[in-house]
């Protein structure tokens, strides 16, 4: 029982241990006897772990698993933090460096996948009050010592494999009053297309622009005008004004003008995946601009939103007439890009597998495949992006599994990710045992005496 809790907090603080989490710190209560607030409750090497670090980790795990006993919780979160710990002292004694390129790439991922949260880029920062530059900012030294721990943990899971036996085996091994009964189960594709914009859109939008620069020049106040006239909601307030920025902090053709401008230059019109935009510096320190900028985005019209409209009609025809398969028609057309690759299939975040339970789809998308049959598509349904921008969508329904007890055919491949991850876990556990002698450990005596840490303290 300790083990798959232990794995399910594990599993669970990969996403909560990232950067960008944003926790709230309440103010300590005043009183007259001093209140600690902190402390170190572990050390590894020349790296430390804060009360604070576990306690923040619970109260995120206690919202999403109810019934967890704390004292368990917190060890295992603590636990797993010294397992990073460890891993860290390791990449600095082999010296592992990432490069910039990599650390500005996971910070992207990262920072699209907050903002898909918040509903989009603008309400992100409106709500955190930062913008993606300062997020950016905060978090890069975060995101480089994760990398440099995913270095450590690929190298030693690098070589675990599973075969088939290890997967019988592992089954044989369940108790079959243990084995669980899964709801129904399904393979569901979705097809996304946005409207296009035209050319002609393009054009207008760009002429827009230089009119408004030609007034600029002319001497009318940039700041005025990015008021009255930028599409950018999260800047335009402020008068375009995007605060300091540093390098890889912006969308590569907006950095490379705003950093060749002097201060108060205008720059030419520079187009990005935003729209078109122009900047003008306001003061540089180092490596770092201040700039404002005015964005103008193409408009999509009626037309467009019909246009998009038909397109997903005629790829519903091309499946039903059995003209071209359907995730085909998802990898060669979907603006979906994020799914797109894997023919626009739902995967399920355990496995990684295109299977899904379907407790776990949205309660819209659940309804309509209700009455679907395998190798149907429904009917063109509108869609709202993120952004609030209309869409339309359809939905593939490939396979229907339905409820039943686990076995060793039908779910061959969610007991073949349980037995991967159980000799994961097994060859991790062999390597903190091997490497924890060579590094100083401490722990607090409040965990110390916690059979679930006895490895971190006891060494043989």
């Amino acid at each position: 029982m300790r083990t798959s809790i232990a794995l399910i907090i594990i599993f669970f603080l990969g996403s909560i241990h990232t950067a960008f989490s944003q926790p709230v710190l309440q103010n300590p209560p005043i009183e007259k006897k001093p209140v600690l607030i902190d402390e170190v409750v572990a050390v590894v090497g020349n790296n430390y772990i804060l009360r604070s670090d576990v306690e923040i980790s619970y109260l995120q795990l206690k919202r999403n698993f109810e019934g967890i006993s704390p004292d368990s919780a917190k060890c295992i979160i603590l636990d797993q933090l010294l397992v990073d710990k460890l891993m860290l002292y390791k990449a600095e004694i082999d010296s592992v460096v990432v490069s910039d390129e990599r650390v500005e790439s996971e910070l992207d991922r990262k920072l699209k996948m907050l903002s898909q949260e918040y509903g989009g880029m603008d309400k992100m920062e409106s709500i955190l009050g930062k913008s993606a530059g300062e997020l950016k900012s905060e978090n890069r030294e975060k995101i480089k010592v994760q990398l440099r721990v995913q270095e450590i943990r690929q190298g030693i899971l690098r070589d675990v494999k599973v075969g088939p036996s290890d997967v019988q085996s592992f089954f044989k091994k369940i108790p079959k009053d243990s084995l669980p009964y899964n709801s129904a189960e399904v393979e569901v594709s979705i097809f996304l297309r946005k409207p296009h914009v035209t050319a002609d859109e393009k054009a207008f939008a760009y002429q827009t622009l230089v009119g408004i620069r030609g007034q600029i020049m002319n001497g009318k106040d940039f700041a005025s005008m990015a008021l009255l006239y930028s599409q950018d909601p999260g800047s335009a307030r402020n008068g375009g004004d995007l605060n300091y920025f540093g390098r890889n902090e912006m969308m590569p053709e907006f950095e490379a003008t705003a950093f060749k401008l002097k201060p108060d230059e205008v720059s030419r019109i520079i187009e990005t995946p935003f729209g078109y935009h122009i900047i003008k510096l306001i003061d540089r320190k180092g490596e770092r601009v201040r700039a404002r900028h005015i964005l103008i985005k193409p408009q999509t019209i009626n037309e467009d939103v019909r246009n998009a409209k038909h397109f997903c009609d005629s790829i519903r025809q091309l499946v039903i007439n059995k003209t071209a398969k359907f995730e085909d028609l998802v990898k060669k057309y979907s603006d979906d890009e994020e799914s797109r690759t894997n023919g626009g299939f739902i995967t399920d975040p355990s496995t990684g597998q295109a299977r899904i339970s379907v407790e776990e789809l949205d309660k819209e998308l659940n309804f309509i495949i209700e009455k679907m049959k395998p190798g149907q598509v429904s009917e063109v349904m509108d869609y709202v992006m993120p952004d609030n921008t209309k869409a339309y969508r359809l939905l593939y329904l490939k396979s229907y599994v339905p409820p039943h007890l686990t076995n060793a055919v039908t779910d061959y491949q969610k007991i073949q990710a349980a037995t991967m991850e159980r000799k994961r876990q097994t060859a991790l556990d062999e390597w903190v045992k091997h490497y924890r002698k060579r590094a100083y450990v401490r722990v607090n005596s409040d965990y110390a005496n916690s059979s679930m840490l006895k490895r971190w303290v006891l060494v043989k």
